[in-house]
């Protein structure tokens, strides 16, 4: 039996045959590089040099890109002044603003629209 390849005709038995030795040829090397119980293989032939080697090797925590939507959507405080563990009575009274001063200020600001704009519908 034949097999055509173009104008040439090969032998069957000797395609068969070439692919047989390389399966052999690749299943002697997996297996001499694989061979357990050579001294490189041991832990105890590791120096401490390579030890040390093998803990400054990139991580897998190295390799891992930042989530950029989970990084971008959090709030980020950002500190105007000094950060204190106590503070003094006029220490806090240049950073103090009362809340009533703002309500009132912003009642203010409502009450003055609202007068000027019923005033301008007056004719």
């Amino acid at each position: 039996m034949y097999l055509r390849f173009g104008a040439h005709r090969v032998d069957l038995r000797l395609v068969i045959g070439v692919t047989l030795a390389l399966a052999v040829v690749a299943v002697g090397i997996t297996l001499a590089v694989m061979l357990p119980g050579r001294p490189v293989d041991t832990r105890d032939s590791v120096t401490a040099a390579d030890e040390e080697r093998e803990q400054s090797w990139v991580r897998l925590e190295h390799l891992l890109l930042p989530d950029e939507l989970e990084e971008s959507t959090q709030t980020r405080p950002v500190a105007y002044r000094e950060l204190r563990d106590r503070w003094a009575a006029g220490d806090a009274q240049e950073h103090w603003i009362d809340p009533r001063q703002i309500g009132l200020d912003v009642l203010d600001q409502e009450v003055t629209a609202a007068i000027r704009k019923v005033l301008e519908e007056v004719p």
